[in-house]
């Protein structure tokens, strides 16, 4: 239910983005082709604010398959992320930049419930699935190239400190956040 949802998810945030595309002069609509081909699926799409050119709003959806989950050995569905960028460059949305960001992270284990009896056998009474979603906040680093005003790729680097968690001291105070981005601007 939770891969539907995300797939979902994913759908509204492109469709959303692309409505707001049509109105704004500057989108970018980026994802990561390797993560794709791992199983971990992602849309990313940059708005520049008006009357600011280096100055960009972010929105983020991923999905990470079941294959993905076993290889990487991580429980995180998905997620839902929110940002801002301030890049160095006085007029564009290029080149070095600085920024925060917001995640929201779907997570999902599951685990053999039981006892063992007196014989040292273990009874099973089931499986079950516990959530365990969190939000973090952080700030981020990076570089974005542009090539021809069309095509982009960008790499970054930052820290996220989990700000809530739905189970108390189930993970670690921070995250590591990193990425490296292919994108389209229209």
């Amino acid at each position: 239910l939770k891969q539907f949802m995300m797939k979902k998810t994913i759908a509204i945030v492109a469709l959303v983005a692309t409505a707001f595309g049509t109105k704004a002069q500057n989108i970018e609509f980026k994802t990561n082709p390797f993560g794709m081909a791992a199983g971990a699926y992602n849309i990313t799409s940059e708005f520049v604010l008006p009357n600011f050119g280096n100055r960009t709003l972010l929105a983020s959806a991923w999905f990470n398959t079941e294959d993905f989950q076993d290889w990487f050995w991580t429980e995180r569905d998905g997620g839902l992320s929110l940002g801002y960028r301030q890049y160095f460059n006085p007029r564009e949305d290029n080149g070095v930049f600085l920024g925060l960001t917001s995640r929201y992270i779907l997570n999902t284990y599951s685990y053999y419930n039981g006892y063992y009896d007196t014989d040292g056998n273990w009874i099973s009474s089931g499986v079950i699935t516990v959530g365990d979603d969190y939000l973090s906040i952080g700030f981020v680093g990076g570089y974005k190239y542009v090539y021809n005003d069309k095509i982009s790729v960008e790499g970054f680097l930052g820290m996220g400190r989990i700000a809530w968690s739905e189970i108390e001291d189930s993970w670690g105070p921070a995250e590591f956040i990193g990425g490296l981005n292919f994108g389209y601007r229209f």
